[in-house]
C-alpha cells in the first residue's frame, strides 16, 4: 500500500504555502515547486527489479527526508523532478539510503556493498589512478592504516568521517547554489 496524492488541476498559478515554495518561469511557462519530502510507504505489490522479482514484503518503508524540486509544465503535470539534499535521517528503515538502493535496503534486499576497500595497495594497470602522481603517497598512507593499531585506526576514522562531512556540506552548498544559474 503506497501512499499516494491526487490533486485536480485547476489550472491556476499556484501560490506559496508553508510546505514549498513556488516559483514561475514567464519564458517557458512553467512552475518550480521546492519542497522537503519523506516518502513512507508499505511494500504490498510484487515489483520487478531488473531480471528479478521481488515478492511482497510487508516491510514498512520509511524514507530519510529530502529536499528537491520538480518542474511543472503548463498543465501542471510533472516534468523533471530531483532530489539533492538529505536533511533528516532520523527514523529511516532504509539504511540512511534514498531511492532504489534505500528501498531495495528496506524490502530486506539490499545491493551488495561497493568495492571501497582496497584489497591491495596496488591497482591493476588499467587503473586511472595510476597516472595520479599522488599515487605513491596514497600507497604510503595505505600501509601506514595496514599497520597501524586499533585506537589510530579509530582516531583516523573518526577524521575521515569529519573530512567527508565537510565535503557534503561543500557538495550541498555548489548544488544549492547551481539552481540559480539557470
Amino acid at each position: 500500500h503506497t501512499h499516494t496524492h491526487t490533486h485536480t488541476c485547476t489550472h491556476r498559478r499556484p501560490q506559496d504555502t508553508p510546505d514549498g515554495k513556488f516559483e514561475h518561469d514567464l519564458e517557458t511557462n512553467k512552475t518550480i515547486v521546492y519542497f522537503v519530502m519523506q516518502v513512507h510507504a508499505t511494500h504490498t505489490a510484487k515489483t520487478k527489479f531488473f531480471d528479478q522479482d521481488i515478492e511482497a514484503t510487508g516491510a514498512k518503508m520509511i524514507m530519510p527526508s529530502e529536499m528537491g524540486h520538480v518542474v511543472l509544465n503548463e498543465k501542471y503535470q510533472i516534468e523533471y523532478l530531483e532530489c539533492w539534499k538529505v536533511v533528516e535521517i532520523d527514523g529511516n528503515t532504509t539504511g540512511d539510503l534514498c531511492g532504489v538502493p534505500g528501498l531495495l535496503t528496506a524490502m530486506g534486499r539490499p545491493l551488495p556493498p561497493p568495492a571501497t576497500e582496497l584489497l591491495a595497495p596496488i591497482p591493476p594497470y588499467t587503473a586511472p589512478d595510476n597516472r595520479d602522481p599522488n599515487w605513491k603517497l596514497r600507497i604510503q598512507v595505505f600501509k601506514q592504516i595496514c599497520k597501524s593499531n586499533p585506537l589510530d585506526k579509530r582516531s583516523l576514522k573518526t577524521l575521515i568521517l569529519r573530512q567527508k562531512d565537510e565535503l557534503r556540506q561543500h557538495i550541498d552548498y555548489l548544488n544549492s547554489i547551481r539552481n540559480y544559474c539557470g
